[in-house]
């Protein structure tokens, strides 16, 4: 079973603002998020005179001269392919309960396996990050699969999708196209071989309990793009979620087995954290798993098309995955389990002497930023939302650093930021994928190696990896 759940907080525990926004309207509700950020002392509006003047010389200038070729980064910045057989299959197929998993696709896209989900953050699997394929910054790096041969041939549902702003790099229309397509599709009992397929089992399984969907989770004001644009992400089991800065959505899925069952892939320290004698007990196995998604603000901006600056918001995304796990012997009657309500969450009830009902819950926590500046608000996130088990933070588009620090991490900052908001692991997105500002695609990866040694921080803790890796959060 799944339901979904949209709450609004009452007051912003970030800008200390506790007056209720419910009572604006969405265009006054992101107008009020952008004075917001312009009020911040680390934030400078992106000029257009300057960009045309200075940077963009710089960056082509870099583009067609300096940038590494080919076959340098074939050698330097390889990347694991699916077709090359170096993708860890079965690591995607089964990941780990307890921790959280990360593979990355490239730039900002990662594919995030926790709480029994699966999730995107902003999917681009598309050759350029532009309004067109024939013109704009193109891959220099491929991703390490395509979406069918992970959601049609792998059978790898994609459950959530986070989309933090609408630029082009981060917002891809021909890749949130074929995701929503996909997923209209995808049902728990068809293996569809083919997008056609996956068409057709839409029109012929509308009566089946078991169709999967997928549900994009996006900034305020972005929903009517997708309403416009990618039909699909509304129909069926699909959906769109637009939230506000501290606003969230909670995802919950029961599920009912076999004890056993938790313990197939030989992990007896999973979500259940159960005593290892209770695989010796015929019970009845009930685990709920509470995924739950907060927009949380970042010092960023938005623009596609070139007249709808700030027209809609930006975020980050906290992601907070909770499972519960009860196990009960069948030999008792559902009278004598108890309420479960008054489950702690910390110890095991022992119910009626000898017989018991183990109950356990565990907590895994991810952020995706998006795009951002520095800006001091980033310690309040930690404090607010943190720690965090594993966090992506980017790291490259941050030259010349005059025009890009307010809106791009360096991975000086980066580093800064993994310890504001308290992660206790990241992993480095948002580079070696696109040229999109006057540096190398791989200078940010020998840049966090400096920055993590001036921090006296393991590199193990920030690890520098390839596309096509697989990183757990422990």
């Amino acid at each position: 079973m799944v339901e979904e759940l949209l709450e609004q907080e009452t007051a912003d525990p970030i800008s200390n603002n506790n007056i209720s926004l419910s009572s604006l309207s969405k265009k006054e509700k992101i107008a009020n998020r952008v004075k917001e950020r312009n009020s911040w002392t680390t934030f400078k509006k992106p000029n257009e005179l300057t960009f045309i003047g200075s940077v963009l010389p710089k960056y082509l200038k870099y583009y067609y001269t300096k940038h590494p070729t080919e076959k340098d980064l074939n050698q330097s910045f390889p990347v694991k392919l699916y077709d090359d057989g170096k993708i860890d299959l079965d690591a995607l197929r089964s990941p780990p309960s307890s921790q959280i998993q990360a593979t990355w696709i490239g730039h900002s896209t990662t594919l995030v396996q926790m709480g029994g989900l699966t999730m995107l953050t902003d999917p681009v699997f598309s050759q350029r990050c532009s309004m067109s394929q024939m013109s704009g910054p193109k891959r220099f790096r491929p991703p390490p699969f395509s979406l069918k041969q992970l959601i049609i041939k792998e059978r790898i549902a994609i459950d959530i999708v986070l989309i933090s702003h609408n630029h082009f790099d981060h917002l891809d229309y021909y890749s949130v196209k074929k995701i929503a397509k996909y997923m209209l599709g995808y049902s728990n009992n068809i293996n569809p071989t083919s997008a056609n397929n996956s068409e057709n089992n839409t029109k012929n399984n509308d009566k089946s309990n078991d169709k999967r969907g997928v549900k994009f989770i996006v900034p305020l004001g972005l929903r009517a793009w997708f309403k416009r644009k990618v039909p699909k992400s509304l129909m069926g089991n699909n959906s769109v979620v637009e939230l506000d800065w501290h606003e969230k959505t909670i995802h919950t899925t029961s599920l009912n087995s076999k004890t056993n069952n938790i313990f197939e892939h030989g992990n007896s320290n999973g979500l259940n954290k159960m005593d290892n004698d209770i695989r010796n007990f015929d019970c009845e196995h009930s685990s709920s798993f509470d995924v739950t998604v907060t927009a949380i603000p970042m010092q960023h901006w938005s623009n596609r098309y070139g007249w709808d600056r700030d027209k809609t918001l930006w975020c980050g995304f906290s992601v907070v995955a909770s499972a519960r796990v009860y196990s009960t012997p069948k030999s008792l009657d559902e009278k004598d389990i108890g309420d479960s309500d008054n489950f702690d969450g910390k110890s095991t009830d022992k119910i009626r002497g000898d017989h018991s009902t183990n109950r356990s819950k565990t907590e895994l926590k991810f952020l995706f930023p998006g795009d951002t500046g520095w800006f001091d608000g980033l310690y309040k996130i930690g404090e607010q939302y943190g720690p965090f088990d594993l966090a992506a933070l980017p790291i490259g588009v941050y030259t010349p650093e005059h025009f890009m620090k307010p809106m791009h991490m360096s991975p000086d900052d980066a580093v800064r930021m993994m310890t504001a908001i308290q992660a206790k692991k990241a992993v480095p997105i948002h580079w070696g994928t696109f040229c999109l500002a006057a540096e190398s695609i791989v200078e940010p990866k020998k840049r966090l190696k400096k920055a993590l040694e001036t921090a006296d921080i393991d590199q193990s803790i920030f690890p520098a990896w390839f596309i096509g890796d697989t990183i757990t959060s422990g």
